[in-house]
């Protein structure tokens, strides 16, 4: 085997590579979309992230009101703008109503009435195998696209 012979399956051979890392990337993406088909009576129920200090809880009503348990501050509007700012020790309970945002089923919007803390939107993703949860980004300062989220699964 020549020179050119090794260049030419080491060319191959990246390119080869670079196309299984796009199809991957490609896949992934497919397999985990914001919730295009949500429903407000499929919202409803409880939504959970296990966390050592304690479980952050939110109940939602099919009657568009909503309870929030052990909810970090920092969820709170404004929120914190990376999960290294979020102090997961100050926390507190609240209530108010929840709906969906412009019609999109996707979207949603906490409006607590009865706190301190202000009004929160967030987004309902599903995965694979069906998998549902509620995912609040974590907007960076500058207004860049979020990298960071909190994310909430639903209890069964």
């Amino acid at each position: 085997m020549d020179r050119n012979d090794l260049m030419v399956k080491k060319r191959t051979s990246v390119v080869v590579s670079i196309f299984l890392v796009l199809v991957g990337g490609m896949t992934g993406c497919a397999v985990q979309d914001v919730d295009w088909s949500m429903t407000e009576s499929e919202a409803a129920g409880t939504w959970k992230m296990e966390q050592p200090d304690g479980d952050v809880i939110l109940d939602l009503d099919v009657d568009g009101t909503f309870v929030a348990q052990e909810w970090p501050i920092g969820l709170c509007s404004p929120q914190v703008t990376s999960l290294s700012e979020l102090d997961w020790r100050v926390r507190t309970d609240f209530g108010g109503t929840y709906s969906f945002l412009n019609d999109e089923p996707y979207l949603g919007f906490l409006e607590p009435t009865d706190s301190g803390c202000g009004g929160v939107s967030f987004y309902f993703w599903k995965g694979p195998g069906g998998a549902r949860w509620i995912q609040f980004d974590l907007v960076p300062e500058d207004g860049s696209e979020p990298t960071e989220f909190v994310r909430l699964d639903r209890v069964e």
